[in-house]
């Protein structure tokens, strides 16, 4: 009997705004952009991070998966914004 180990994803958030895309608890990020919901491939960067190119505003940026998971799952404490 095998079991299949489902993965839960969450909405993503950037700075407080949703984003088109998906994440896991894992750091897994996926792309609504298209149909098939595409599993981003990412790379690590020199110091062995996970990155991951996302359009915001229809702008292209470099992301750190841990930046997204902390944006999507933490809040943030009173009196602070995500400038300082």
């Amino acid at each position: 009997m095998s079991k299949t180990n489902k993965e839960e994803w969450y909405p993503a958030m950037y700075k407080g705004e949703p984003i088109n895309y998906e994440i896991t608890k894992t750091g897994k990020i996926r792309s609504n952009w298209y149909r098939d919901k595409r599993i981003l491939k990412g790379r690590l960067n020199q110091w062995g991070y996970p990155t991951y190119v996302l359009r915001i505003n229809n702008k292209s940026y470099n992301r750190f998966a841990h930046t997204v998971m902390a944006h999507t799952f933490l809040t943030l404490p009173e009196g602070r914004t995500y400038d300082n």
